[in-house]
């Protein structure tokens, strides 16, 4: 069965003909009065204490019953503590405990769900069709320093609604991100190089005779740039292709984003995927580790298994960059003066390899996330199972933060969701201590100290169980945890 995604696609271009100078300046323009614009209205919203003090009532509406769920689940995960391994039930108390927890968890998300459905709701009431514009009216009609009102610096108005329209939105989203718990603080828009275009905005985008594909915003003619990569390209000229021909459900709004010398169009919008057939009671676990960056194991048959990713590769690399980050480092400080002296302070070589660092660790885990979804609809797996982790549960903390788990879990979550597979998070407590196969937990079965001449073991001392460590802990991910 077809599902509408969405989707963005960055494409290069830059502008030709006679007018290609006026298109610098109009960008230049427009992109810093709309972010003025963007900022004024989600101040503005912000500031609406009425709002916010709705929005409150509801938020207390729903906290008794989300209390009474996590006493309940509290209670549950205290029972699991209590259960004597050695009784002949168990494996059917356990199950029955986890089972209770994961009927908790549910009812926990939709109510949340509802919680933040009611406060964007009781928003869209209080900030309405009249609030809106006034403060769309209170952006139009501010005053720069030298008294010129905002909207007479514009040469199109249409960018300056754009940037409030933005700016409501994302306070609207905040709400929903947490915002008013203090779950994340205000925006703050400090970047002048981005463009929000509506989608009447992006008209007529056409392949010519020669070959290039084209499109125009307000008279200034754009060319496309496919770039060199072929596999890039390609998608690009496929994108640009079903665009011409209507293939896409819909052209959204989209932005266009200036770096450094370059622009690009991230052009965003709505297809139709075909949803793989999947089976809601096959369910998949991962275990992320240091050594193996993911390892997943199958609920409904142990034996499949897989390791993605290696520790070394990252490392290397990691360590690598460091090497050169602290050369950068030195020449800094010993560039006082000399030969070679302005051209050292002034390109930011430290930045270009922050940038480098970002960009691999981001592929990395794009080409991990891809390849686990992957294997995950192989097998018709409706449900994947990951550890809810965070520096509490780790000794080596730095190691966790090079390694990047948060983003490869956003990752995954979100290739899953798009292919209609649902995800959840377990307590990864004694996930690697347990054994998989009689439940038995091993004692100081930390890094460094486990089994196997590889350390990467897992042998129980009960049953006689033998299998990799990381297999064995997913195996226990994909049960929904041991406590």
């Amino acid at each position: 069965m077809p599902k509408i995604i969405t989707i963005t696609r960055k494409l290069e271009f830059y502008p030709i003909g006679e007018l290609r100078n006026e298109f610098y300046s109009f960008f230049n323009k427009h992109s810093y009065l709309q972010t003025i614009a963007k900022q004024m209205a989600y101040n503005e919203s912000v500031q609406n204490v009425g709002t916010i003090n709705s929005i409150t009532k509801i938020e207390k509406m729903y906290q008794d019953e989300l209390m009474v769920l996590k006493n309940d689940t509290d209670l549950a995960y205290q029972d699991i503590q209590n259960l004597d391994k050695e009784d002949k039930n168990y494996s059917k108390k356990l199950s029955k405990l986890n089972k209770l927890i994961e009927k908790n968890t549910s009812k926990r998300n939709v109510l949340l769900s509802k919680r933040n459905a009611s406060a964007r709701a009781t928003f869209q009431q209080a900030i309405g069709a009249n609030e809106s514009k006034i403060i769309d009216d209170m952006v139009m009609e501010s005053e720069d320093e030298y008294g010129v009102k905002l909207k007479e610096k514009a040469d199109r108005t249409t960018y300056l609604y754009t940037g409030t329209y933005m700016g409501k939105q994302d306070f609207k989203n905040d709400i929903k991100d947490g915002l008013l718990q203090g779950k994340r603080a205000t925006r703050n828009y400090n970047t002048f190089n981005d463009l929000n275009l509506i989608q009447s905005q992006l008209r007529d985008i056409r392949k010519e005779d020669d070959g290039h594909y084209y499109f125009n915003i307000h008279g200034y003619k754009l060319k496309v740039v496919l770039g060199r990569k072929p596999s890039l390209a390609t998608q690009a000229k496929q994108t640009l292709e079903d665009v011409i021909s209507h293939k896409v459900v819909k052209v959204c709004d989209s932005k266009i984003k200036k770096v450094k010398d370059k622009f690009f169009l991230l052009l965003v919008l709505n297809i139709n995927v075909e949803q793989p057939v999947l089976d809601e009671e096959k369910i998949m676990g991962i275990d992320l580790g240091m050594d193996i960056p993911a390892y997943v194991a199958m609920e409904f048959n142990e034996k499949i298994s897989r390791a993605f990713g290696e520790k070394k590769e990252l490392l290397n690399f990691k360590t690598k960059i460091k090497k050169m980050k602290d050369l950068e480092k030195h020449r800094s400080v010993y560039s006082k003066g000399g030969h070679g002296r302005k051209r050292k302070m002034k390109n930011n070589h430290l930045e270009a390899l922050r940038s480098r660092e970002s960009n691999f660790s981001k592929t990395y885990n794009h080409t991990i996330s891809k390849n686990i979804v992957d294997y995950a609809i192989k097998f018709r797996v409706g449900k994947i199972r990951m550890e809810k982790l965070d520096s509490k549960g780790f000794t080596n903390t730095k190691m966790l933060g090079n390694w990047t788990y948060y983003m490869l879990q956003q990752m995954i979550e979100t290739k899953a969701s798009k292919n209609g597979i649902v995800v959840e998070y377990v307590n990864p407590a004694y996930t690697s201590k347990t054994c998989s196969n009689c439940g038995s937990v091993k004692e100081n079965y930390e890094l460094g100290n486990r089994d196997g001449a590889d350390g990467r073991q897992f042998h129980c001392n009960r049953c006689e169980n033998k299998l990799n460590c990381d297999h064995n802990a997913a195996i226990n991910i994909s049960r929904g945890g041991v406590v």
